[in-house]
């Protein structure tokens, strides 16, 4: 297939991408001018300009190819970037699936997140049935919230939506918030964890996950694609345990300021739809803390 990714230089991208030639698909990824390109180092990725936060997508990107996968996303804490998130998130999905249907494309995967979907409000698993309380979300789960309204109400093209977990792995230039907790404990400090358990998965397990949705997901369907759930004192535990390092503690000073408790708040979800109906294997869990430790270790 000719496959057209948005996010193919970001974290995720550069583990789907990196799939998707290992199955010998054809790639070609949205890029914005000036963007960090070391993690396709070495891939054969044709790459074309452009910036989803303008609207406008350039007709290369789309014209004659098989599928789109949608993967680019902005993620920003608090209210201060809720329009720049809106005009990426939301306005960006909007223009290319636009692009998407102009250029007769058949296909088109849509990849939000778990924070769609959970946590529910008993605590349970969430299942693709779930979505969040949009009156207790943060603005970057509003503005997934309505991308994926919008890619479930566009015609004209069958589209697939998937919701991972928290993907753990090499790659993570940003850090994205997973990885920054990963590199923490790999550098000995004490991380900003939630109280409550988070589904983690590896990043290379989830972007096989996402192809799978990909080629054989029901158009029309959410498919959650989680790995392992793990509590806050589990999460630390493994980590220093997969970067053979000590786990991080807290000081005397955290301890008498409060400091370094865990923040309320959990994800907890159910994957059993897309391990039954796509074969799903999220992959070992600990493999993607080693590969990801050893990752943020060679760039210090």
């Amino acid at each position: 297939m000719d496959v057209a990714v948005t996010g193919v230089t970001g974290f995720l991208g550069a583990h789907l991408t990196r799939v998707l030639r290992d199955q010998g698909h054809r790639v070609r990824g949205l890029v914005r001018a000036g963007s960090d390109r070391s993690n396709l180092e070495g891939l054969e990725v044709a790459l074309i300009e452009g910036d989803l936060a303008d609207g406008e997508i350039p007709r290369a990107f789309t014209a004659g190819a098989d599928l789109v996968i949608h993967l680019a996303a902005l993620y920003a804490e608090g209210t201060e970037q809720t329009n720049p998130m809106f005009a990426v998130n939301v306005m960006g999905t909007g223009a290319l699936l636009g692009a998407a249907c102009a250029a007769g494309v058949p296909r088109f995967l849509h990849c939000s997140t778990m924070g769609t979907c959970a946590p529910t409000s008993d605590g349970e698993p969430a299942t693709e049935a779930d979505r969040i309380d949009l009156a207790r979300t943060s603005a970057y789960h509003l503005t997934k919230v309505a991308g994926e309204d919008l890619a479930s109400r566009t015609e004209g093209i069958d589209v697939v939506i998937v919701n991972p977990a928290a993907p753990v792995g090499a790659f993570d230039l940003k850090p994205t918030v997973t990885g920054q907790k990963v590199r923490d404990v790999v550098e000995g400090r004490w991380p900003r964890l939630l109280a409550g358990p988070v589904n983690h998965v590896s990043a290379r397990g989830c972007a096989e996950g996402i192809v799978a949705a990909a080629e054989h997901g029901r158009p029309g369907e959410r498919y959650l694609l989680g790995g392992e759930e793990l509590a806050p004192e589990a999460f630390i535990e493994r980590v220093a345990q997969a970067a053979s390092v000590p786990p991080p503690r807290r000081s005397l000073w955290m301890r008498l300021c409060r400091k370094g408790r865990w923040s309320p708040g959990s994800f907890r979800i159910d994957d059993g739809k897309a391990r039954r109906e796509l074969g799903y294997d999220p992959g070992d869990l600990d493999d993607a803390f080693r590969e990801a430790a050893s990752w943020f270790k060679r760039q210090r």
